[in-house]
């Protein structure tokens, strides 16, 4: 049996061992999710910001250049393409889920109101100011609507 000092030494290198295990593990969970996090998450604004910053006329700029911002562009939306509304969808549906579960869908305008009146309603979703509604619907239902469900599945 070890002596009281003994056990009391190694009790505080376990307390030590543990606090530092736990100070590394919180800071790469803390870095890993703010490397997760996608830059259109903060919202419309910060979105509308970024991009009224870089609205240079710069002449110069070379088109496979703009080709790969538009992919990375699209990385940081979960795969939505660039359209009026983007970012409006981006913030209010990626709130509470992954945006895979709405670019899987292939419903119409009017459906899509109603998966937003519903989401509203039973799942406590934010209610969608009516300027940004428009902006919504009419991005869902261009990217998202039944005649792309349709080619997507050789129709």
């Amino acid at each position: 049996m070890p002596s009281p000092a003994r056990a009391a030494a190694f009790a505080a290198a376990a307390r030590t061992i543990l606090a530092v295990t736990l100070a590394v593990l919180l800071a790469m969970a803390g870095g890993a999710l703010a490397a997760d996090a996608p830059a259109g998450k903060a919202g419309p604004e910060k979105a509308a910001n970024a991009s009224a910053a870089g609205s240079g006329d710069d002449e110069d700029e070379d088109d496979d250049e703009d080709e790969d911002e538009d992919e990375d562009d699209e990385d940081d939306y979960e795969g939505m393409p660039p359209g009026d509304g983007r970012d409006e969808v981006f913030a209010y549906c990626s709130a509470c889920h992954s945006m895979k579960l709405v670019t899987q869908q292939g419903l119409t305008r009017a459906d899509w109101a109603e998966v937003l009146v519903y989401m509203v309603e039973e799942h406590e979703m934010a209610e969608i100011e009516p300027e940004d509604e428009k902006l919504v619907l009419d991005y869902l239902a261009r990217f998202y609507g039944r005649d792309r469900r349709a080619r997507k599945m050789g129709r």
